[in-house]
């Protein structure tokens, strides 16, 4: 998934996540989750974010975690990926 985050709002920041292919779902990556976790520490830092919206895309939200991922490599996924879930 790829997180964008909309500072423009002054007080209201909005993060919105995204699927990363075109016709894909959101679905909770590692990466994805890195890069949220970022977004919200940055207004965690930032004194003027007062209030932060967290959208999806396409009328879902997301599909949840990334399954594939998780099967394809369960030693590293289970662990980092299930923690960060």
């Amino acid at each position: 998934m790829r997180v964008d985050c909309n500072k423009s709002g002054g007080a209201v920041w909005r993060i919105r996540l995204s699927p990363d292919q075109p016709d894909g779902d959101v679905v909770f990556s590692e990466r994805g989750f890195d890069d949220l976790a970022a977004a919200l520490a940055a207004a965690q830092r930032e004194t003027s974010c007062r209030l932060l919206v967290l959208t999806g895309t396409k009328g879902t939200f997301c599909r949840g975690m990334d399954l594939e991922a998780l099967v394809a490599d369960p030693e590293h996924h289970a662990h980092k990926g299930t923690a960060q879930y």
